[in-house]
């Protein structure tokens, strides 16, 4: 039966019990309390008490027939959703509430049949115990979205996350650090490069980036350049990239991990420059680890000694191989060895034999901890009189 039957049914048989005891109602009232002159007004009233009567009594019947069943549904969903697949689901008599059983009985046999498909228990399949098993996946996301950031809060560099508008999606305790920001939600949802590069670089690497999320160009995946803290100093980041894509294969993000080498490329630069002092320097220098191996001299000391390299120096004996006197030799060897410098002149030969006056400045290097992890010698030829050089090639043609 459907609704529409249903009240058309419902207002003829209602209608037939208002209107009966409507006019016995209103005749019995309006007989006795209005006068007979006024019979129009009689009929009238009882008419409309029938009517008010009929309308009240449809609707109630109706809600009465309509919301007994959908309470019964309502029901035997919610044993639905605790995973009780084998209640019986009675019939109705109205057409619609019908279909809505008919449409649930269905659900069930799906539902049924997974469980013999999968061999998932009832409870797996509950929609109570789906949403219990929802709310569980999403709190182990979060513990494993908690535990993820911690391990990323330990890691010795930074790692930042990059949407392809720029912004930044993630960043961990160390980036902050080097930054110089307190946390992580000083920085997330603020764009990279109007905020963290020096004005000076961000046109080019910003350039860069839009070509690289519009897949116009390939990610370098190391590269270094400059950052800017929240002080305004730069620090100089090695960074090694990949890129995130989503489920469609379109580039969504970019994360990167950074080490900070602003100390490494301002000790490199000063060695640069230490380096170009000493090959610049008209002073002989050459350097030899603390067992004695010969590993670098300048061209000044390529020049006074007569060879040209350092390995070769190190194949005819390393430093030892221009003293003269080798017992003055292990002299200046122990002395700097002892954390002492010895400072002197004495007689040295170059690669052709030729015996030449040299003032010596011998020293230990060391590092912060005070241990020798290197030796240098300072070499200058020290020029003698006319007659000093005769005795020199005497001394030189005797020796020879």
């Amino acid at each position: 039966m459907k609704i529409r039957t249903l009240l058309i049914s419902s207002a003829i048989f209602i209608s037939i019990i208002a209107t009966i005891g409507g006019l016995m109602y209103g005749r019995y009232v309006f007989i006795n309390f209005v006068p007979e002159d006024f019979n129009w007004i009689r009929y009238y009233l009882v008419t409309l008490t029938g009517v008010v009567l009929f309308v009240v009594g449809v609707f109630y019947f109706i809600a009465n027939q309509i919301s007994k069943p959908i309470k019964e549904i309502s029901n035997d969903v919610n044993e639905i959703t605790q995973g009780k697949l084998d209640i019986q689901l009675e019939k109705s008599n109205i057409y619609e509430i019908q279909k809505l059983i008919d449409a649930l009985n269905r659900i069930l046999a799906s539902l049924k049949l997974a469980i013999m498909r999968t061999g998932a228990t009832k409870g797996e399949l509950g929609l109570g115990e789906a949403i219990k098993a929802k709310e569980k996946a999403e709190k182990e996301l979060e513990t494993a979205k908690e535990r993820a950031e911690k391990y990323l809060d330990l890691s010795g560099v930074m790692i930042v996350a990059l949407d392809n508008r720029g912004k930044v999606t993630l960043i961990n305790k160390k980036g902050c650090e080097i930054l110089e920001y307190k946390n992580s939600n000083e920085i997330i949802g603020k764009n990279w490069f109007d905020n963290f590069i020096p004005k000076k670089n961000v046109v080019e690497v910003k350039n860069v980036f839009n070509q690289i999320m519009k897949g116009k160009i390939k990610l370098v995946e190391h590269y270094e350049n400059p950052v800017l803290t929240k002080r305004g100093k730069e620090r100089i980041i090695s960074w090694y990239n990949t890129l995130l894509k989503d489920e469609k294969g379109n580039i969504a993000r970019i994360l990167s991990s950074g080490a900070d080498i602003t100390k490494k490329k301002n000790l490199e630069n000063e060695l640069t420059r230490i380096k170009y002092a000493v090959e610049s320097s008209n002073d002989a220098i050459g350097m030899s680890t603390p067992d004695g191996h010969h590993f670098y001299q300048n061209k000044a000391f390529n020049s006074l000694f007569g060879y040209n390299s350092a390995e070769e120096l190190e194949k005819e004996g390393g430093g030892p191989a221009v003293y003269v006197d080798k017992k003055i030799g292990k002299e200046v060897f122990s002395k700097i060895m002892s954390g002492k410098s010895w400072v002197g002149e004495l007689k040295m030969r170059n690669k052709k034999g030729r015996i030449f006056d040299v003032a010596l400045r011998a020293d230990a290097i060391k590092d912060k901890t005070g241990k020798i992890i290197g030796l240098i010698g300072i070499h200058r030829e020290v020029k003698k009189s006319h007659s000093n050089e005769k005795s020199e090639k005497k001394y030189f043609l005797k020796k020879k």
